[in-house]
């Protein structure tokens, strides 16, 4: 769906899914393929030492294109690694220390060529590593690594596309907006031949809003990112407890679309984006207003996801009820996801 007209009728388009997972996993690719997916979003893995892990990243590049060629796939976004939330800064894009920054940079840079015979159209690295917050962080610094990250992606042919966290610095999709364009508008070491774009997560979009509750929703904050968007994440979420005594913020990686039934929701489990009805007017935004054409990658999981409120004086929270394998996530697609979209747009 990349290659359709931005100015096309979007009410009857129709987008198909893509999927994640890890590079050399055989099952990603095969499965993919079964169920139709066109593209699909493998990642490199969590940390490694830069000294040690580029011939090991060559290796995971080279295997994952043998699985590409063998099973028809395209891959649309890489997710480069992504380090421990709880420790101290990792490779963080964002970072005020100059030494840290240019670290990133020479980090990022040699996965990113390790990629190379991958050829993906989007490279994707997150905003910020840590969770640490007032701790100097700044979308300067981040537009100046997304700049020189993405001169680095233009000797391989592809994009930087950086996510939003719900956390921090580009959380704020008016921030992260902007230093995307003041990254693109720098030439002190050259013009960039591709601009760097966002990968939209829409969960952490929910996330980021439920806290600081500026009266804008997910809708808005995607209206915000424009013609910027280059990669997409979907999931919904409870967002910030309405209990002020768990101080828990639900990043649940949730199916999109659940109705009010069902044991999801009697299980308290339902989303806000689907409980406040906004996948309709979302959908329809991201295609006319942001023009996109990608994937929607489904980015389900059954882990905890309890670290932002352990860290924040809340109490984490096991769950083991989500089904996340890419068969689930077809079947939501065509059973909840798009019919909600067509009931938004008054089709039949």
């Amino acid at each position: 769906t990349e290659l359709g007209d931005p100015a096309e009728d979007v009410s009857r388009l129709r987008l198909r899914v893509g999927t994640t997972g890890s590079l050399t996993n055989d099952a990603l690719f095969s499965g993919s393929a079964a169920l139709g997916y066109t593209y699909i979003s493998p990642g490199f893995g969590s940390k490694e030492n830069a000294t040690t892990a580029y011939s090991k990243w060559v290796e995971s590049a080279e295997k994952g294109h043998a699985l590409a060629e063998k099973h028809n796939r395209k891959i649309w976004c890489m997710h480069l690694p992504y380090g421990n939330q709880t420790e101290e800064r990792y490779y963080d894009p964002c970072t005020p220390n100059e030494k840290e920054r240019d670290s990133t940079v020479r980090y990022f840079s040699a996965i990113i060529r390790a990629a190379r015979v991958l050829q993906p159209k989007f490279l994707l690295i997150h905003c910020n590593q840590t969770l640490q917050f007032n701790d100097g962080s700044n979308a300067e610094n981040m537009a100046r690594t997304l700049y020189e990250l993405q001169l680095v992606a233009d000797e391989i042919g592809t994009q930087i596309a950086v996510e939003n966290m719900s956390h921090g610095v580009g959380a704020d999709s008016r921030v992260l907006a902007a230093c995307v364009d003041q990254a693109n508008a720098m030439t002190d070491k050259g013009k960039v031949k591709k601009p760097v774009m966002i990968a939209v997560d829409i969960g952490h979009a929910n996330v980021y809003l439920s806290i600081v509750k500026d009266g804008r929703t997910v809708v808005d904050w995607l209206r915000d990112c424009g013609r910027r968007v280059g990669a997409l994440h979907m999931h919904d979420n409870r967002g910030r407890d309405n209990d002020p005594t768990k101080r828990r913020f639900n990043d649940d990686h949730l199916n999109p679309g659940y109705p009010k039934t069902g044991m999801l929701y009697k299980q308290g489990r339902y989303g806000a984006i689907g409980e406040n009805n906004l996948w309709g007017p979302l959908y329809h935004t991201l295609l006319k207003d942001c023009g996109y054409r990608g994937p929607f990658d489904f980015e389900l999981s059954t882990r905890t996801y309890g670290t932002l409120s352990t860290l924040l004086g809340g109490a984490a929270e096991e769950r083991t009820d989500q089904i996340n394998s890419p068969w689930h996530a077809s079947y939501v697609y065509d059973t909840y996801v798009y019919p909600a979209y067509r009931k938004y747009m008054g089709l039949k």
